[in-house]
């Protein structure tokens, strides 16, 4: 202990007239700044202490200079929340979901304010971090190391292939096997050797080791061309091993593979997008989740669910799940419901009136010649059909008269003659996709078919033909062969 720090002790400890042979201490000078709040029971603390963040949204910076003691500046002052409206600990709260993966629906939810205010909030979280990784020149590999590349696509996939149809956005990386790190560029569309070469010589170090698939723009002409000796790649010294998908996913030469790097996609980037989509999350166990169900919910029919609305934040609407029907009142889905089980008790009284089971199946060939009036006048053999149905009926018929006179010139081999002579005139003049087939369209049950074919097929016995049958795709000839 030092005399002056004993000094101090003393001084502390003994009474106010006592003479202590010490030298006197300057007054310490006053902080600049005091971290002041509007409540008098609240602490101020100077800025060279440790600072202590309150809840209260009025805490501001106040100047403590002469001559500029009015001077006060928000706490949010050049920081994240400057502009923000929405509570500091609402702030905190969202970016704490966000690097927790929450989806943008639960957090909205949580803390009580517009999807608008969480969308952006996210976006905002995005956007710092894209930026960043921006300015981060992220290097992998090196000599003796093994670094997985590949490509994958990030394009969000129409269901069922209709409405708006999505743009190509792919997503090119490599994944180090040694350190486990990882590096990924967005690249759009393009995915040609010019664009994805100068970022592999941008991010993979000189001489690694490089694993890929046989994608055209890694490996192309007869394996020739490959990393070692593409252009765009001169003076990296990279050795180059590749596995061919459609063969195999591991080389069995040189035991190359791309697995690392594909479950890399699935585990840090598809997974999440997933969650950002509200997918594949749930807080709750199934016990929590049965509890907290709405009374609502769980007087729903078999088949039907609750699904928050989008456009109308705070309202539930009702969705059938195989049949895509919607509605906003329950009312409705009871209505609908019993109208489902009246058409199933309907159906299977006409199928017992006509003497057949449900689960009786048949296959047959068929032979479609289309016409101007068809649901669909078009084909693969041609663009736009425009001959008349009487043009139709009568190539039907003339189709179906050559196959009667097939029979009768092989009486001893009728059914194989037959059969043989209909599939090679469907793959010449059938308008059905199934003509690559030779007209065959599989084994099928009742209510697969429109009810003109139906009623047609199922009345045929095996190996025998129909006469020319009418729907709203054309006109038919159909042989039944099991």
């Amino acid at each position: 202990m030092t005399r002056s720090r004993a000094a101090r002790l003393c001084a502390s400890r003994a009474p106010a007239n006592a003479e202590l042979n010490v030298m006197p201490l300057a007054p310490a000078e006053p902080s600049p700044y005091l971290y002041a709040t509007s409540t008098p029971d609240t602490s101020a603390f100077t800025y060279d202490k440790i600072m202590a963040a309150t809840i209260d949204e009025r805490a501001r910076w106040r100047c403590r200079r002469k001559g500029c003691r009015d001077y006060e500046v928000s706490v949010r002052a050049g920081s994240f929340f400057a502009k923000s409206k929405l509570p500091l600990t609402k702030c905190l709260r969202l970016l704490l979901f966000w690097c927790s993966y929450l989806p943008v629906g639960i957090a909205q939810q949580w803390l009580d304010i517009s999807a608008v205010a969480t969308i952006d909030w996210y976006n905002f979280c995005r956007n710092i971090c894209y930026k960043e990784m921006l300015t981060c020149n992220m290097q992998i590999g090196g000599p003796g190391h093994i670094v997985e590349i590949d490509e994958t696509s990030l394009k969000k996939k129409s269901k069922y292939g209709r409405g708006l149809q999505h743009p190509d956005n792919w997503l090119f990386g490599g994944i180090d096997r040694t350190t486990n790190l990882w590096f990924g560029i967005l690249t759009g569309a393009d995915r040609k050797k010019k664009t994805l070469s100068p970022i592999l010589r941008k991010h993979v170090k000189v001489k690694t080791t490089i694993i890929s698939d046989a994608f055209a723009s890694y490996v192309s002409v007869n394996d020739n061309h490959t990393l070692e000796n593409n252009r765009f790649l001169r003076g990296m010294d990279y050795t180059h091993r590749w596995a061919n998908h459609e063969e195999c996913f591991v080389d069995p030469v040189t035991g190359a593979h791309t697995n690392r790097i594909e479950g890399a996609w699935e585990v840090r980037i598809k997974r999440h997008l997933k969650r950002m989509r509200g997918v594949r999350w749930r807080a709750e166990t199934k016990a929590q989740y049965a509890n907290s169900m709405s009374t609502t919910a769980k007087e729903l029919p078999r088949g039907w669910k609750e699904v928050q609305s989008k456009s109308r934040p705070g309202k539930v609407y009702f969705l059938h799940v195989k049949s895509g029907e919607k509605t906003w009142k329950l009312s409705h889905v009871h209505a609908k419901e019993r109208e489902f089980r009246h058409r199933a008790v309907d159906k299977k009284k006409r199928r017992s009136a006509d003497g057949s089971s449900g689960s009786e199946s048949v296959q047959a060939l068929h032979i479609l010649v289309k016409h101007s009036g068809s649901r669909r006048p078009s084909s693969w053999r041609q663009e736009t059909i425009t001959r008349s149905k009487a043009v139709a009926e009568a190539k039907a018929g003339g189709i179906r008269e050559k196959l009667l006179a097939c029979v009768e010139a092989n009486p001893d081999r009728s059914s194989e003659a037959l059969r043989e002579l209909f599939e090679e005139i469907a793959k010449e003049e059938s308008d059905c996709s199934s003509a690559k087939r030779g007209g065959d369209l599989g084994p099928f049950t009742r209510g697969k078919m429109t009810p003109s074919f139906e009623k047609a097929a199922f009345a045929l016995k095996v190996g025998e033909m129909s006469e020319l049958v009418e729907s709203d795709s054309g006109v038919h000839v159909i042989l039944r062969i099991a």
